[in-house]
C-alpha cells in the first residue's frame, strides 16, 4: 500500500513540476508568434502601400520596374511572391 501511495504522490509532483516548466516555454512561445503575426501584418502593410506607390509611377518607370522584378526572379531571387503565407 506505501509502495502505491509513493507512486501515486510520485506521479503527482511529476506533472506538477511538467506544468510548471511548460510556463515559460508557453509564453516564449506566445512572443514569437504574437512578432510574427506583427511582422506579417506590417509586411502586407508595405506591400499594399507599395502597389500603390507603383500605380502611381509613369508607365515607363513601372515597366522599367517590371523588367527589373522578372530578372531578378529569373535569377532565382526569392521575394514576396516566393514567400510562404
Amino acid at each position: 500500500m506505501k509502495k502505491l501511495l509513493f507512486l501515486v504522490c510520485g506521479l503527482l509532483a511529476g506533472v506538477l513540476l511538467a506544468k510548471i516548466l511548460q510556463r515559460p516555454k508557453m509564453a516564449r512561445l506566445q512572443q514569437l508568434e504574437a512578432k510574427e503575426a506583427d511582422r506579417k501584418a506590417n509586411n502586407a502593410q508595405y506591400k499594399h502601400e507599395w502597389q500603390q506607390e507603383l500605380a502611381t509611377m509613369p508607365f515607363e518607370e513601372r515597366m522599367d520596374y517590371e523588367l527589373f522584378e522578372a530578372g531578378l526572379k529569373r535569377d532565382g531571387w526569392i521575394g514576396d511572391d516566393n514567400e510562404e503565407s
